[in-house]
């Protein structure tokens, strides 16, 4: 009987080895897998956390650059030539030459202007009068905070004897482009 017992008691120790080494697999697994699922997740989470850090990066590089450019935008807004203010530009363009006494034709065909857009439009300046005074006209239309592009120069000196007399008369068409907001 002794010998029974020790059989049973050797056949119980073995399947309760058994139970808990397959018990300890069981668990090893399990406890691999959850292993596995938090270092995708902390992985997962270390490229969103990635990405947000470079698109805050990109913010600020973009805030810095704003910041920069902003005394550009304004300068940029001043050349464009406000649709309300169209009387206002061309009342200045005509007191400029009546300072110098040139006679002007201001030449700007009608443009549908649209208040979310800058459009462009042609513009023509004849100006007749002295030679100093018509070339002191135009380098004031370069000191003025809007914009006109100056696309061809058209020059008639009527005066074909006193061609370097800065008092000949002298008539100058400027075709150029002005940019509406």
């Amino acid at each position: 009987m002794k010998e029974l017992n020790k059989k049973s008691i050797l056949n119980i120790i073995l399947i309760i080895s058994g139970i808990l080494i397959i018990g300890l697999i069981i668990y090893i697994t399990i406890t691999i897998k959850d292993i596995k699922k938090i270092s995708n997740e902390i992985y997962n989470q270390r490229i969103e956390l990635e990405t947000k850090y470079q698109s805050g990066l990109s913010l600020r590089e973009n805030i810095q650059q704003l910041k920069e450019l902003e005394p550009k935008i304004t300068l940029l807004r001043e050349v464009f030539i406000d649709n309300t203010n169209t009387l206002e530009f061309i009342n200045d363009l005509e007191k400029e030459a009546e300072k110098r006494n040139i006679n002007q034709i201001i030449n700007i065909p009608e443009v549908d202007i649209n208040k979310n857009k800058i459009t462009t439009s042609a513009i023509q300046l004849t100006l007749s009068g002295e030679t100093s005074n018509v070339l002191e006209y135009i380098n004031i239309l370069d000191t003025k905070p809007y914009y006109i592009n100056i696309s061809d120069i058209q020059l008639n000196n009527s005066d074909q004897q006193n061609k370097l007399n800065p008092n000949a008369s002298i008539t100058v068409i400027l075709n150029g482009t002005i940019y509406w907001k």
